[in-house]
């Protein structure tokens, strides 16, 4: 994170936690579930834009906006799916980079780099 903390996944809760710079709890988000805020498979964290976090659950294909505060904003849907995901950016409003995304075997492909823009 830009201010030197961390986001951590919690896959054993399927939950966020932020820490700041020295080390301190600063916000926890999710459960397990399928309801606003709620994970299934907790995947990839990563920053997101204004100092958000981005969450990325493998079971349901979503992208989860967190506020740097912590509150759940919203959740977004790729349009497709992937075996691996290694990395999130936000690169705009709603607009995800993928880097070393593998698409699905039922799509016959490997994309180095996805652009989404979830809507």
């Amino acid at each position: 994170m830009p201010d030197g903390g961390l986001v951590i996944a919690d896959i054993a809760n399927q939950q966020v936690v932020r820490l700041d710079g020295g080390g301190e709890f600063v916000w926890k988000l999710g459960r397990a579930g399928g309801g606003p805020g709620e994970f299934t498979t907790v995947y990839r964290v990563a920053a997101g834009r204004d100092r958000g976090v981005l969450v990325y659950d493998a079971s349901t294909r979503e992208v989860t906006f967190i506020s740097p505060e912590g509150r759940y904003l919203e959740s977004r849907r790729f349009p497709f799916t992937f075996n691996v995901v290694d990395n999130l950016v936000a690169a705009a409003e709603l607009t995800v980079l993928c880097h070393s995304c593998k698409e699905a075997p039922e799509l016959g492909f490997v994309v180095g780099e996805v652009v989404i823009t979830l809507s």
